[in-house]
């Protein structure tokens, strides 16, 4: 087990710094669905990522959605 305090998951933030990857459009941004726009630009290398590997993701999600999650980190 790691000792880390921190954990910082970069994702494609690499890639939008170095200007290989464009950003979703500012809306799917404030919605919060860049995730999203970017398996729609990507199907074939994010659709088992995200729909088959991730879905744990998903039900963090609704439970977010429905207003039931809670933060394990918070106080």
């Amino acid at each position: 087990m790691s000792s880390a305090k921190l954990f910082m998951a970069l994702g494609a933030t690499i890639d939008f710094e170095a200007g290989t990857l464009k950003r979703a459009p500012h809306l799917w941004q404030k919605m919060g669905m860049e995730w999203l726009y970017r398996c729609l630009k990507e199907p074939k290398r994010l659709l088992r990522r995200y729909f088959v590997d991730d879905m744990l993701f998903f039900y963090y999600f609704a439970k977010q959605l429905l207003g039931v999650y809670k933060n394990p980190f918070g106080k």
